[in-house]
């Protein structure tokens, strides 16, 4: 061989390896390959409400049981407890695949930037929701949640006081299902406070905030009249590690959090 010849033959080796470990890197399109996800799309093959069939069994993978049903307590501050809770209480915000900010219109017809100086925020809330308890969800339920949550209390025991403690007031509007809410300064991200909603009955008593909700939801979001979903009756099994939820005949069916499967026979977060 040349002397030519065998410096080519040095230079080659390192561009086919390198063209290797590039091919290996980028995946490939064969049998077995990983496409890549798609940015701003679900990856859970979400369907609209109207094609689910009634009954079934919703299933939720968590790490144990949880300590408490206040996502709001310090305790309850975890991702296992958020997906349990929300497929059971009210959501009147929501966010889509690409992570848009959206009213949930089970529970809220409109939210709105109503003024920039002062910054005020208008919920025009659905007159059908209520709670499992046939108690309609008014403007108050968004006061006290803000009153328990914006440190003005030190005896709730609250995770994170995020964008409660920026709101100076939170008003009745024209009626019982408006609530103005007025920041005492700017906060942006201001549509993601109301992410999930408790009854006042819970968060206007410290005791109640703190303890009521340890073993199970005494409330759930109750939905609209008409549809079928979850039940105003909980019962609690905590020996065999799971929590029952009955059936009422008219109340809306949740949205499944992320990871969730609906099989047959419904019930919610057996373990």
């Amino acid at each position: 061989m040349s002397r030519a010849r065998h410096r080519w033959s040095v230079m080659v080796v390192p561009l086919v390896a390198a063209a290797l470990l590039a091919s290996a890197c980028g995946g490939g399109t064969g049998e077995g390959a990983t496409q890549p996800q798609q940015a701003g799309r679900n990856d859970i093959n979400p369907r609209p409400v109207a094609e689910l069939k009634d009954g079934g069994e919703l299933k939720l993978a968590v790490n144990g049981y949880p300590v408490t049903f206040n996502y709001l307590h310090v305790n309850g501050n975890e991702a296992d407890i958020f997906d349990v809770v929300t497929s059971l209480m009210p959501t009147p915000v929501r966010f889509e695949a690409d992570g848009t900010a959206v009213a949930d219109g089970n529970y809220l017809e409109s939210m709105e930037l109503t003024s920039r100086d002062p910054q005020v925020v208008t919920f025009r809330l659905n007159q059908k929701a209520h709670w499992s308890d046939g108690t309609p969800i008014t403007w108050e339920d968004y006061r006290s949640q803000w009153r328990a949550m914006n440190r003005s209390n030190p005896e709730y025991q609250i995770s994170a006081a995020n964008g409660y403690e920026a709101i100076g007031s939170v008003e009745r509007g024209r009626d019982d299902f408006e609530a103005v809410i007025t920041f005492s300064r700017k906060f942006a991200d201001w549509k993601s406070i109301y992410e999930i909603l408790y009854p006042k009955s819970m968060t206007g008593d410290p005791a109640s905030f703190n303890t009521g909700w340890k073993d199970r939801p005494l409330l759930t979001g109750g939905g609209l009249p008409g549809r079928r979903g979850e039940s105003r009756r909980e019962d609690r099994q905590r020996g065999a590690r799971r929590v029952l939820v009955g059936r009422q005949a008219q109340t809306r069916p949740h949205r499944l959090p992320h990871g969730a499967q609906r099989r047959p026979d419904r019930r919610a977060g057996q373990r």
